[in-house]
């Protein structure tokens, strides 16, 4: 009869240190028999009952552990049970895996932590230091509106008036603007609309209604003037912003990623650079996107309601690089389908020989110099076959390949986390 307090106790611990792990599996399993877990303690303690005879009869039984801490993930061994005795106490010793390492994690989350505030502060520096300023031809439409406006209070009103030179200037100005749309900020609505008031201004000067005139140039004076934008809106700046906004969306993504990674104990010192590399292309992708896209307006229809975006937009743009940030994977799938298009476009114009054309009549192509030149087979000189070379070596047989040891596995698990 087996004693009804037999049982299998252990621990789990590392191999190098000693420290022993929480949280890990025990499996005890007879050859052909069902198995028996167990998780061990917060001293990496565990024990399994094997009172029951019949459940646990004498013999060979293994003995295997699991913990993701483990670069085997697993360690097993042999455990002999014999009948009505107390099984020895049982020591399980995991080598640890050398590429996750919580250090690491924590020196890399803390360098993205810096980073980002380091983006941050030179951001709003540089927006401090160069603010963002409407373009160069709005200012001067602004500049003759306001002129107007002072030569509407003294001189004399009518054709051929000061004001009414000034007012057609700025007219002239502003339908240039219209004509070349990448040269103004102002929206096709708002263009009609202060066109409507220039045609007003007009008007009122031919009719010397001065009370007329000066409501009308104080609408065109409002109306000019660009609502207050944070952001800067002309190339190259325009794609600094973007580039910066990609570049903070990456670290954030990182950010998560990392500390997500350190909650799981998972973090693999060795998917550093790729998280490095990932750093430094997808703020360069989001450019590339940005610009592409800038030549093209999108329309979404949802329900009954379209929505006409303009991708030249500068807020549309920092949306699309942040999502590029947060997402690169997507972002650099679709550069890959848009060059494949583009290639696959461009090889079309390219004429080449169709499928079962006949071969180009004239003369042979010239031999390069230094080429031999065969000679062609004729009736009396017909072409010798080719002389049989020395037999080919029987295959050697293969070796089989040798294991690696625990120090050897470069294996990177986790090389495509980001």
């Amino acid at each position: 009869m087996v004693p009804a307090g037999r049982n299998l106790c252990g621990t789990v611990l590392d191999a190098r240190t000693g420290r022993r792990y929480e949280g890990a599996t025990v499996r005890l399993q007879r050859e052909g028999g069902e198995p028996a877990f167990r998780s061990s303690d917060d001293d990496g303690d565990f024990e399994f009952d094997l009172g029951d005879e019949a459940r646990w009869p004498a013999g060979k039984y293994t003995l295997t552990a699991f913990h993701p801490a483990s670069r085997l993930g697993e360690t097993s061994k042999e455990v002999v049970l014999e009948t009505g005795k107390e099984p020895a106490f049982q020591k399980i010793e995991m080598v640890p895996d050398q590429e996750r390492s919580d250090l690491a994690g924590w020196i890399f989350l803390t360098v993205l932590l810096g980073l980002l505030a380091f983006v941050g502060i030179q951001y709003f520096t540089l927006h401090k230091s160069y603010p963002s300023r409407t373009l160069p031809l709005d200012e001067s439409v602004v500049a003759l509106v306001s002129l107007a406006q002072t030569q509407a209070q003294t001189v004399t009103l009518g054709a051929q008036s000061p004001v009414s030179a000034t007012v057609a200037a700025a007219d002239t100005v502003f339908t240039t603007l219209r004509e070349k749309p990448e040269q103004t900020l102002i929206s096709p609505e708002k263009g009609q609309m202060i066109a409507g008031l220039f045609a007003e201004a007009r008007a009122a000067i031919a009719a010397a209604d001065r009370p007329a005139l000066q409501t009308v140039l104080k609408g065109l004076y409002q109306g000019l003037q660009q609502p207050p934008i944070y952001f800067w809106q002309t190339d190259p700046w325009r794609l600094l912003e973007i580039l910066l906004w990609a570049f903070a969306a990456t670290l954030i993504r990182l950010i998560i990623n990392t500390g997500a990674y350190l909650y799981q104990r998972d973090f693999h010192w060795r998917a550093i650079p790729s998280r490095v590399a990932l750093l430094a292309t997808a703020p360069v992708i989001a450019v590339l996107i940005a610009f592409v896209l800038s030549l093209v307006s999108i329309s979404i229809t949802l329900s009954d309601v379209t929505l006409k975006l303009d991708m030249d937009t500068v807020t549309i743009s920092i949306v699309v690089a942040a999502l590029i940030g947060l997402a690169p994977w997507e972002a650099w799938r679709f550069l890959r389908k848009l060059a494949d298009v583009f290639f696959g476009k461009l090889a079309e114009l390219i004429p080449g020989k169709e499928a079962g054309a006949p071969p180009p009549s004239g003369p042979a192509p010239k031999a390069e110099p230094g080429e031999p030149k065969e000679p062609e087979p004729t009736p009396e000189t017909p072409r010798e076959a080719p002389s049989p070379g020395p037999a080919p070596e029987p295959p050697q047989p293969r070796s089989a390949p040798r294991r690696r040891g625990p120090s050897e596995d470069l294996s990177l698990q986790d090389s495509d986390r980001v």
